[in-house]
């Protein structure tokens, strides 16, 4: 089942597992990588999603939506600026320590 809430495109593959697609052609006509893939995964008491795209709008409302009342773990694969972007929606996000520097500075 899919469905677009707005620029992403929601779908889900099983009951527990949300792929939440971005266009980030949207931002450029350079970038050929769409659609960037961040994956929500929906436990009994928390959900994961894996990270944050290119924020061409808000997540947090359609994770929200997703998610009702349950706590949230964001974490970040990596730091390129197609991962980590919609981080600021967000307040506390994971990363690997040795990328930790990357994700703290301003992004320009």
């Amino acid at each position: 089942m899919s469905k677009q809430k707005g620029r992403y495109k929601i779908i889900q593959e099983k009951e527990y597992l949300y792929i939440i697609q971005e266009s980030i052609s949207d931002i450029h006509p350079v970038y050929k990588n769409s659609p960037l893939n961040l994956y929500l995964l929906i436990g009994t008491y928390k959900a994961l999603l894996i990270d944050t795209g290119c924020r061409i709008e808000p997540l947090k409302p359609i994770i929200e939506e997703i998610i009702n009342e349950k706590a949230l773990i964001v974490v970040n694969s990596h730091f390129h600026w197609d991962h980590v972007l919609g981080n600021g929606d967000f307040n506390e996000v994971y990363i690997h320590e040795k990328e930790a520097s990357y994700i703290s500075r301003p992004y320009n």
